[in-house]
Formats: C-alpha cells, structure tokens, sequence
C-alpha cells in the first residue's frame, strides 16, 4: 500500500510538472503592417554621450501595437503634433521593431529599403510605441533614404508622412480696395463697364459742346 502511493504521489507530480510546461505563457503574436516602404537597417545610432549603439530591426511588431496603430486614439495623437486637417493625410511609409539592447534616448539615422522622401510635398515623423499607445516623435530628414529621430527608450517605430500645406489661397489678380468694415473687396466686371460707359458719355457730350461753340463762332 505505501508503495502504491508513493507511485501515485510521483505519477502526480509528473502530471503536474507536464501540465506547467503544456500551459507556459505563450510569446505574444506579432504581424507585418502594410507600408509604402521598409526599413531594414540603420546607418548610425549613438546614446546622449555619443558612444554607438548597435541596432536591430525586425519587420514585425506585435499585433497588439498594430492595432493601436490604427485606432481613434493615436490619430488624435497626430492630430495635435500636426493639426486635423494634415493628419487626414497621414500615411505610413514604415512600421518595424527596434531593438538597442535597452539602451536609452538613442539617437538613430533608419535607412529606407526601397522609395524616397520628398520633402517638396510631404512632412515627416515618428510614431513610437511605448507598450500601452502610440507617441510623437519628431524627426529630421537627412537624404532621400536617410531620416533621423531620437527615442528615450525603443520598441514599434512607425515613419509617417503628411501632405504639407499648400498655402494656394484663391488670390485674385483684379485691384482690391478695403471696404467700411476693413474686408477687402474686388471691382466687379459690371461696375468697371458702367465706369467706362459714364467717361464715354461725358466725352461725347464735351465734344459736341466744343464743337457746337465751334459753328457758333464762325457765325
């Protein structure tokens, strides 16, 4: 009998210990995010002391920071670094993972895979990841494939651009003049032909009061 249930008590611990091992904390599931572009290296990273740091990039961010990606909350986010109306231009040229070893406020230069940055069009940032949402970080284009930010401590990056303003305002080539309350105003097409009719009119008339003081004259 004791024999039989110390054959128990170790069939039990064994199904105990099998049974931790089957339920173990599984790694968090990651995915890609559908970009313009890719990034895949950097071309310099140092810490505020200037040391270099190494740096590594990984395609996928966890699916978790994906979907904060694209919720009403990081496009606020947006909205208050660039003002509603770019950031419903707002597009993503490359969303990855960086790792730096746990290095802290780390400056890095990221490198584009493929594609270029126009600076003539678009405005350029940083999207940071600090596990629970998504944060601005400026950024500083240096070349057409080099773009620079510096992050106090590293996880999901996102590059993101933004159509820049136009400042196309619908100016008129006509003469403007300031009206009583101070908004300024154009000459209408029909009022500049009533004008000229008027200096036609008064033109005709002083020629023919000149000319009928002519005939009178030679009477």
């Amino acid at each position: 009998m004791k024999k039989l249930s110390t054959t128990l008590a170790l069939g039990l611990s064994l199904a105990l210990a099998l049974g931790t091992t089957a339920f173990a904390a599984e790694s968090p599931s990651t995915t890609t995010v559908d970009t313009t572009s890719t990034v895949s290296e950097v071309s310099e990273a140092t810490d505020s002391d200037g040391n270099a740091v190494t740096v590594t990039i990984d395609a996928e961010i966890s699916e978790t920071a994906a979907t904060a990606l694209d919720t009403s909350a990081t496009t606020s986010v947006i909205e208050s670094a660039v003002g509603s109306d770019k950031a419903e231009t707002a597009a993503k040229v490359a969303v990855f993972e960086v790792d730096a070893g746990g290095a802290k406020n780390v400056t890095i230069t990221f490198k584009l895979d493929s594609g270029s940055f126009n600076t003539d069009v678009y405005d350029y940032f940083f999207l940071h990841y600090n596990g629970s949402a998504w944060e601005y970080i400026a950024a500083n284009v240096k070349s057409a494939t080099e773009i620079e930010g510096t992050f106090a401590s590293l996880s999901p990056v996102a590059i993101m651009q933004v159509e820049k303003d136009t400042g196309d305002d619908d100016d008129s080539s006509s003469e403007t003049t300031a009206s009583a309350d101070g908004t300024a105003t154009s000459p209408k097409t029909a009022d500049t032909a009533s004008y000229a009719g008027i200096i036609a009119l008064a033109a005709l008339a002083g020629a023919a009061v000149t000319f009928g003081r002519l005939r009178y004259g030679r009477r």
